[in-house]
């Protein structure tokens, strides 16, 4: 007979409570775990970040992502509740971008959207709908972006939703019944969006639904601007009616961007512009490169906000840096990211779905969008800022009562920096502080009120600071 072995046991039970620990799928969120005390570092050591409250820029719609294509995963998911919960009350999204999916069968003959010409798409309308309502009701100060890929097949030049254009009668294309079109969405959504979008992407023919415009009327393609100004008028005659953003095109650059945005620059009915800088491509575009297009972009057209309605594509850190990019070179007063909720096979998305069993994961890109959504909120303005180490990538932003600054710092070297923050040469000591690394998120750092914080290398950190 074996003698009892007592401590082969305790390691066994250690084991099996430390599997049992990771194996939860929805764990503790991160900053609840407390980081270990850390040594106090002089202050003289310290890199000095200067914000100048007095220099101020955009004021902030604030951030949040996309949820159209799998929309009805999420609807679907027994989890859905739970997963609302974590997008307005943990993430704190401010914005939310949603798609059109108003494509009846029979359309223009029938316009009762039971049926649609794609049998799949009538679970995404209906949790378009539903998606609407559950966020208002947490948070009605969520706004929400309504965007549209193109009209129904009987309205395009090819009979078809996917490519094409605006068909033509008589040599005309049909804007009027195009106008039409767009009064039968607003009848059978049943709710009015904040933001409306009358085509993702104008240039692009696309293998699914999509509608090339151009910003003035040629023999092939009709006109964004005249299209835009008649839907215009229809949204107008809404109670409470939603702000026109455009021309969402799908790339930085002259033909896509620039030529849409000397049309409707002085437009009136025009709120916003919006833009998708796909142009930049993937991870090889330089930082520098990015910045250059968007600070051409930011002072060539200031007389209205700009927001970047969707992207995705880039690694963490270089998101990190892209998205200070935009809210500084491009002074965008929202950013998007493009896959808010996904199936689970999509890596890069924020909140990964399983459509089977509807359970889900809270990706690096969810907290890194946390460390923007969760303290800049709409109304906020982004201000000045200066560091003495010139590798950070930051931004700062006051809260509309004046009395709190978060600063967001990217730090994309390898090595730690610690860093103090000063208002004209006063230092002030950091209240909340998280960091996140890529494969550590959202940790709750700086708990002893130091005047000094460490920003370790290929961190991303969000400070709030009081201002007595």
């Amino acid at each position: 007979m074996r003698s009892f072995n007592f401590t082969g046991l305790c390691r066994i039970l250690i084991f099996v409570f430390i599997f049992s620990a990771c194996s939860d799928e929805n764990p503790t969120s991160p900053e609840e775990v407390e980081e270990p005390d850390e040594e106090q570092i002089d202050e003289a050591d310290a890199a000095a970040i200067s914000i100048n409250t007095a220099q101020t820029h955009q004021t902030m719609i604030g951030f949040g992502g996309a949820m159209t294509w799998d929309s009805s995963v999420l609807t679907n998911s027994s989890k859905k509740n739970e997963i609302m919960e974590k997008i307005v009350d943990d993430l704190g999204v401010d914005m939310v971008r949603l798609k059109n999916w108003y494509y009846p069968a029979g359309y223009p003959e029938n316009k009762v959207p039971d049926e649609m010409e794609v049998d799949w798409f009538k679970g995404n309308f209906d949790a378009t709908n539903e998606i609407f309502d559950i966020l208002k009701s947490r948070n009605p100060d969520i706004k929400v972006l309504f965007s549209s890929w193109g009209p129904p097949s009987a309205l395009k030049s090819n009979d078809h939703l996917n490519s094409g254009t605006l068909k033509k009668k008589n040599g005309q294309f049909i804007y009027d019944e195009y106008v039409t079109y767009w009064q039968d969405v607003m009848d059978h959504i049943t709710f009015i969006p904040d933001y409306v979008s009358i085509q993702n992407e104008p240039t692009f023919e696309a293998t699914w639904e999509s509608c090339k415009f151009l910003q003035t009327e040629t023999a092939d393609f009709p006109s964004y601007e005249k299209a835009f100004n008649m839907v215009a008028e229809v949204i107008e005659n809404l109670s409470n009616p939603p702000v026109m953003i455009g021309p969402e095109s799908p790339n930085l650059n002259y033909w896509d961007f620039e030529l849409f945005a000397e049309e409707l620059k002085d437009n009136p009915k025009l709120g916003m512009y919006a833009y998708h800088p796909y142009s930049f491509g993937s991870d090889n575009t330089s930082i520098a490169d990015m910045q250059q297009v968007l600070t051409e972009m930011s002072q060539k057209y200031n007389n209205k906000p700009n927001i970047m309605s969707e992207f995705d594509g880039f690694g963490w850190m270089k998101t990190a840096q892209f998205i200070n990019s935009t809210l500084r070179e491009g002074n965008s007063s929202a950013y998007l990211y493009w896959k808010l909720i996904w199936d689970e096979s999509v890596n890069d998305a924020m909140i990964r779905i399983n459509r089977n069993n509807g359970n889900y994961t809270l990706t690096e890109f969810y907290f890194l969008m946390k460390h923007y959504a969760k303290f800049v909120d709409e109304g906020y303005v982004r201000v000045g800022l200066s560091s003495a180490n010139s590798s950070l990538d930051q931004v700062a932003f006051l809260s509309p009562g004046g009395n709190e600054l978060t600063v967001i710092s990217v730090n994309p070297t390898e090595s730690d920096v610690h860093v103090k923050f000063q208002i004209g040469g006063n230092t002030l000591t950091p209240g909340n502080a998280y960091q996140s690394l890529e494969t550590q998120p959202y940790l709750q750092i700086n708990q002893n009120n130091h005047t000094v914080l460490t920003l370790k290398g290929l961190s991303v950190t969000t400070t709030v600071l009081s201002i007595n």
